[in-house]
């Protein structure tokens, strides 16, 4: 389901330490809502869906959803609430994006992506692809080809939310990495 407005979890972690998980809604009348909640922030979660690169945004039909997520995501990576945070990017419905591959073509979208014919482009190729422009995104954002400040490079999953095997190794993976970065953000390693 979509999310409207602010929801707000914490998380207990390992050795008394918590995790404030804050889901801010992708609608674009949400987004001024939520930029005042991130003060110190160690770890920024960002989901895009990697098969939604040939959809239009629902509240306007002339803008795609790919480039409007890539939008939102160099104004996380370019403000000055995140300067020293990580960024983690999740390139979910993975399932739904193997199976467009096999009809739309990725090259229509993205004419510098060179397959040109439906199923030609294997998936990795592909997701690779669209990794690299979040990537790119991140580098520009960030003035970087290594790190700025106390971010360090972005870790990138791609996921599948149905696929709940998986996708719970991933969560577990970022879990412990997130619980390391405060930990040695606090000088405690």
């Amino acid at each position: 389901t979509k999310t409207t407005g602010v929801v707000e979890e914490v998380i207990p972690l390992n050795g008394g330490l918590s995790c404030r998980v804050v889901d801010v809604g992708g609608q674009r009348s949400e987004r001024r809502k939520w930029i005042h909640l991130f003060e110190n922030v160690h770890v920024v979660l960002f989901v895009a869906a990697i098969s939604e690169y040939d959809q239009v945004l629902a509240e306007d039909h002339s803008v795609s959803r790919f480039s409007e997520s890539l939008m939102v995501f160099e104004s996380i990576a370019c403000s000055r609430w995140f300067t020293n945070s990580s960024l983690i990017l999740f390139l979910n419905k993975t399932d739904l994006f193997k199976s467009k591959l096999l009809s739309s073509l990725l090259s229509s979208h993205f004419p510098d992506f060179p397959a040109s014919t439906p199923g030609e482009a294997s998936y990795v190729e592909a997701a690779r692809f669209i990794a690299s422009k979040f990537v790119d995104v991140e580098d520009r954002a960030r003035g970087r080809s290594g790190t700025a400040g106390g971010a360090k490079k972005m870790v990138i999953h791609f996921t599948c939310a149905t696929d709940s095997g998986s996708l719970k190794l991933v969560l577990k993976e970022v879990m412990d990495g997130i619980t390391l970065s405060v930990l040695e953000r606090s000088g405690l390693l």
